[in-house]
């Protein structure tokens, strides 16, 4: 387990160094990344490693506790979400000064043929032909 140990001694070195700002296992070459893998999640569970976590796959790895908590909550408030349009409120148009709207309303008929479409979704996938 020779490997294991370089690798657990690199790790905990690149945690070290990179402080509060922390490092991602993408950060380590020569090693395979599953193996990587492997070797940080035993290093988190026997407390060497810490993650920041703020999403599905966007992780980080610490050397202390703190700096991963930090982390997850300084970029859980960037990550807002934009106000919510208020539904009760009337849209407003666009005029010029004399009241005249600065927009048109242009309505276009469909062509849409639902018969038609089926014939084409039919003949396409079974090759059957649909009588009308």
């Amino acid at each position: 387990m020779k490997r294991d140990d370089t690798l657990r001694a690199l790790l905990a070195e690149k945690a070290t160094q990179a402080g509060s700002v922390g490092f991602a296992t993408t950060d380590v070459e020569g090693y395979k990344h599953r193996h990587v893998d492997v070797v940080v999640r035993s290093m988190v569970a026997e407390g060497s490693l810490f993650r920041g976590k703020i999403g599905h796959r966007t992780m980080r790895l610490f050397a202390e506790k703190g700096w991963a908590e930090a982390y997850e909550t300084g970029r859980r408030k960037l990550a807002t979400k934009a106000p919510k349009l208020d539904a009760s409120k009337e849209p407003v148009y666009p005029v010029d000064a004399k009241g005249n709207p600065l927009y048109k309303i242009t309505v276009v008929p469909s062509k849409f043929d639902p018969f038609e479409a089926q014939v084409r979704n039919l003949s396409r996938w079974n090759g059957d032909s649909v009588v009308r």
